[in-house]
């Protein structure tokens, strides 16, 4: 099984299953069963083997094996046939779950699946990602409608890129994989960037900007940084008109990239920031960056004229004969205490419209609990590494980010228990299942006929 020998592996664990009576080890035979018939027994050998076996609970799993195979093709008629046939009395109870599953679909409109290879890093640094992706899809799966017939692979790439690389490189000779859906890491995609594949590949996260552009078949399912960067730019000046927009920024490595990207569009749009700092080291102490933008702020502050604080009197030439006290009509007001900029910490300063604040993970803490001590009242623009909601709904930070924008490729809306910086792969599965089924609703099977139509796609609302 593990050299992808399927049709072997199944014809073998036949073999052993009646002479084995410890249940323990039965049950690992049968999962081992089910993971053959999932990725798929060759259809010309199923007939001979269920020919050949005497055994009542083999012969069950063979016809559950070709009640598969016939949903695969889209045989609603077979499929009937098939199930009905089968005594559920010698079914063993591993294979309840998919032989329901196939009985509530046979009276439906059943279409061919079409079969997609999930590269995930299931094992490894990265399991909590791609373990959470694969819930989406699973999610997916038992939401759909039942005419829907959509069927993933799913394969470990442990985030390692040689074995992204090897798992790649073995799927063109599966006929039945239509395509590629993964892998996840960078390491992984770096990989594969240039090579040359008969299959389509579909990234769910975008890695470097221009990479697609090295390999025709490799696709990215979410927008690159450079595009979030820029679309961050777009809202602020072209949606909401601002014109003070302030930065603050590591200055270093992928934020500094993506900041230079958000610049970069401000200045096309014909903005220049009113402030931009840089951070190196951990930020632990940006009284200097944050003192910048609140100096910054002052600058923005209407100077008052001289003329203001004079009241416009008329004085009627008469009055001048009578010595009047004005305290007599009215009390003169104590005079306030002049506060000059520097003395002025305590004032909330309004004039910066926006400040863009992307972040690194692990550095919400530090930038949160600092930010509300300069009183700069501005809406936030961030990345998605501030969607940290244990840490956002303190009482230090919550309060001081209220309407905040996060802008980013994830949804936050079940962001509250991840904690690999919050980035929703669960929710991004979700969407790009949708997506290649809305593609395969069109009667897209061949991978032909895949390629084209992502070439072609001008875009898709999830």
């Amino acid at each position: 099984l593990a050299r992808g020998k399927i049709t072997s592996a199944f014809q073998h664990y036949l073999s052993v299953r009646p002479l084995i009576e410890d249940l323990l080890y039965l049950n690992e035979i049968d999962e081992r069963l089910y993971t053959c018939i999932g990725i798929g027994v060759k259809e010309e050998r199923i007939e001979g083997f269920l020919f050949r076996e005497k055994n009542a609970f083999n012969r069950a799993i063979i016809n559950l094996a070709r009640a598969y195979q016939s949903w695969k093709n889209g045989d609603a008629y077979d499929l009937s046939m098939v199930l009905n046939g089968i005594d559920t009395f010698y079914l063993p109870g591993f294979f309840a779950g998919v032989f329901g599953a196939l009985h509530s679909v046979q009276k439906g409109a059943l279409s061919r699946s079409v079969t997609l290879a999930v590269i995930l890093p299931l094992s490894g640094l990265d399991r909590e990602k791609g373990q959470s992706y694969l819930l989406g899809l699973a999610e997916y799966l038992e939401g759909r409608s039942s005419s829907k017939s959509i069927r993933f692979l799913i394969y470990d790439t442990g985030g390692s890129g040689v074995n992204a690389l090897r798992i790649v490189s073995s799927l063109p000779s599966n006929p039945a994989v239509t395509a590629i859906l993964g892998p996840l890491t960078p390491e992984e995609i770096y990989g594969l960037a240039g090579l040359k594949f008969p299959l389509p590949i579909l990234i769910p996260k975008s890695a470097s900007p221009g990479l697609s552009d090295l390999s025709q078949n490799l696709f990215f399912l979410s927008p690159s940084s450079k595009t979030i960067a820029q679309r961050t730019a777009q809202m602020m000046v072209r949606e909401l008109g601002f014109e003070h927009i302030a930065v603050l920024s590591h200055g270093s490595g992928k934020t500094k990239l993506m900041t230079d990207y958000f610049l970069e569009e401000c200045h096309q749009l014909g903005i220049d920031p009113v402030a931009v700092e840089w951070y190196i080291e951990k930020p632990e102490n940006l009284s200097r960056q944050l003192k910048n933008i609140r100096r910054a702020a002052w600058s923005l502050v209407p100077e008052k004229k001289p003329g203001d604080q004079i009241m416009n009197l008329e004085i009627d030439s008469l009055d001048a004969l009578f010595d009047v006290d004005v305290t007599d009509f009215f009390e003169l007001p104590l005079e306030e205490e002049i506060m000059d900029r520097k003395d002025s910490a305590k004032v909330v300063l309004e004039t910066i419209q926006a400040m863009y604040i992307p972040i690194r993970p692990d550095e919400l803490t530090y930038i949160g609990t600092q930010l509300p001590v300069y009183n700069l009242k501005t809406l936030l623009f961030g990345n998605e590494n501030w969607l940290d909601m244990e840490v956002l709904n303190q009482e230090l930070i919550g309060p001081h980010v209220q309407g905040m924008r996060v802008i980013s490729d994830v949804s936050s809306a079940l962001s509250a228990s991840n904690q690999d910086s919050f980035t929703n792969f669960h929710a991004l599965a979700l969407d790009h299942a949708d997506f290649i089924q809305s593609i395969i609703d069109r009667g897209v099977l061949k991978r032909r006929q895949f390629l084209e139509q992502l070439r072609n796609q001008p875009g898709f609302h999830g």
